[in-house]
């Protein structure tokens, strides 16, 4: 009956862009846990501002292998791609205890865009020579990290195990997501 009628429950609210749109929750890294509300506009708009920053394009691949629920997977790994076109190739959550999986996403997927932490980095680098698809690399894909700092150490030390440049991204919660690149 509800599909027939055109009319809005009294419970519902038609709201615009700029209404509340989303809340993700930060574990306070910056101060007390909080709840930080984001209007559609002002996430959308992140991710557009973002992408173009990063060069993304339309017909890249994303491999998307981190939890959804967390700001970088729902930002950088889903928002991002999806407003440039990009297509988002969704791979098992990346688990230190099956690093073969990740190489085996990789292998699969082919992606343009690998999006790692630097904890993630540095176990793939330690571990690569445990996993023949590690020996085919990471193929023509832009490695970027985010979520914490990325030490020198490990840049370099990703570097020297694959032939290839990570990418430093920086951002915060409370700004939408990601806002630096390189």
């Amino acid at each position: 009956a509800y599909s027939l009628d055109d009319q809005l429950p009294e419970c519902t609210h038609q709201g615009n862009t700029d209404d509340p749109f989303l809340i993700v929750f930060s574990s306070g890294t910056t101060g007390a846990p909080k709840g930080i509300v984001q209007s559609l506009n002002n996430f959308i708009g992140s991710a557009i501002s973002f992408s173009k920053l990063t060069g993304m394009q339309p017909g890249d691949k994303v491999l998307h292998n981190w939890p959804m629920f967390y700001n970088a997977g729902l930002f950088n790994l889903f928002a991002c791609p999806l407003v440039t076109g990009a297509s988002i190739a969704v791979g098992k959550r990346f688990a230190a205890r099956d690093l073969g999986q990740f190489w085996k996403d990789v292998s699969t997927f082919q992606p343009n865009w690998i999006y790692l932490s630097p904890t993630m980095a540095t176990s793939l680098t330690r571990t690569a020579k445990f996993f023949p698809l590690a020996r085919n690399g990471l193929g023509g894909a832009r490695i970027v990290s985010t979520s914490s700092i990325l030490y020198p150490s490990i840049k370099e030390e990703f570097r020297k195990t694959f032939t290839k440049s990570i990418i430093p991204c920086f951002g915060i919660t409370e700004l939408g997501g990601s806002f630096t690149f390189g």
